[in-house]
């Protein structure tokens, strides 16, 4: 697709009407940097019905980065390129539900639409039911299951969740696919990769299982994992409490690696203008969870979150991860 010749060939199906083309050109254009001209390509293929870009459009809306951020049009967006095939817009669809974006929170419409893509065969729905099954039963072999199906699919974090499991249990996974798996969360820098590379793991063999959605609507009815561990009092005055285990490991390495994409350099508030700065004083990066880069793991681990506080969940700040090389600091 980079020789001219190609590219020609693209343009003039895309000038001719064909909506995979116009979605494709939009997307080359992008990372061209041509945000006007990708914008007029993704148009025409929304016009035409295209279900990925009208996901792309829906999400952009959502996030307000063609103009002001509109949630009634964009659920809108997303609800029709769901009903064109997109997997992907169930994903944002099921969290606004979970979320209550705009109607009661929906907990069972939310997981209806990750189940049903998960049952599709989407890689990110199948990683977000395997955790969302560990959440509520630990150890059950369909979360193996489904994570193995979306790591194949190739979703790094399924491949990250597989490998780790790998090393006390069994996976599914061939050692082929667990070196392959490693050596990609090494090349893209994934943080917790040196954790891998000394393992020898051994996928082994997996029990038989099947992802039943009636079953699975049984297990999930309610979201998932939130509860909170006793809470140990370590001072009186100041009032102080210690709640021991509130994340499991996996639920840790999984927030971790949702972040790394969003990862900035965190800022301090400039006292006189109250504007967000720079200062050499704090090193660190910071990642901020809205709603978009969410997914509903994040969500219950919100409401666990805000059940360890005795607070509603609606009271609660965005989730935000703090990354600290060796060397950086908060003085």
């Amino acid at each position: 697709m980079n020789s001219p010749r190609d590219l020609a060939e693209l343009e003039a199906r895309a000038k001719a009407g064909d909506a995979q083309a116009q979605y494709i050109m939009s997307a080359l254009l992008s990372k061209q940097g041509r945000k006007l001209d990708s914008r007029e390509w993704l148009r025409r293929a929304v016009a035409q019905g295209h279900p990925d870009a009208l996901f792309t459009q829906g999400t952009n809306v959502l996030q307000g980065l063609d103009g002001p951020r509109d949630i009634v049009r964009a659920e809108q967006m997303l609800r029709d390129a769901a009903a064109k095939g997109s997997q992907a817009a169930r994903r944002p669809l099921a969290l606004m539900a979970a979320l209550g974006a705009l109607s009661k929170p929906d907990w069972l419409k939310a997981i209806d639409l990750i189940i049903e893509a998960a049952l599709a065969d989407h890689s990110a729905a199948l990683r977000e039911l395997g955790l969302l099954i560990e959440m509520a039963a630990p150890n059950d072999p369909r979360a193996a299951f489904a994570l193995l199906q979306a790591a194949r699919g190739g979703d790094g974090l399924a491949a990250f969740a597989i490998i780790r499991r790998s090393m006390t249990s069994p996976t599914g996974a061939t050692q082929e696919e667990i070196v392959k798996w490693t050596e990609g969360l090494r090349r893209n820098n994934h943080p917790l990769a040196h954790y891998l590379m000394a393992a020898s793991a051994e996928g082994g063999e997996l029990a038989s299982v099947t992802l039943d959605r009636n079953e699975l609507l049984g297990l999930l009815r309610e979201p998932p994992g939130v509860r909170v561990p006793i809470r140990h009092e370590v001072s009186e005055s100041p009032h102080v409490l210690r709640i021991d285990q509130l994340l499991t490991a996996e639920e840790c390495e999984y927030v971790i690696g949702i972040a790394l994409r969003h990862l900035r350099p965190s800022m301090v508030t400039n006292p006189a203008t109250g504007q967000s700065m720079r200062m050499p004083d704090r090193s660190s990066s910071t990642a901020s969870l809205a709603p978009l880069y969410q997914d509903l793991i994040v969500h219950c681990i919100n409401l666990r979150l805000a059940a360890a506080a005795k607070l509603p969940h609606e009271n609660g700040e965005m989730l935000s991860i703090l990354r600290y090389d060796v060397g950086q600091e908060y003085t």
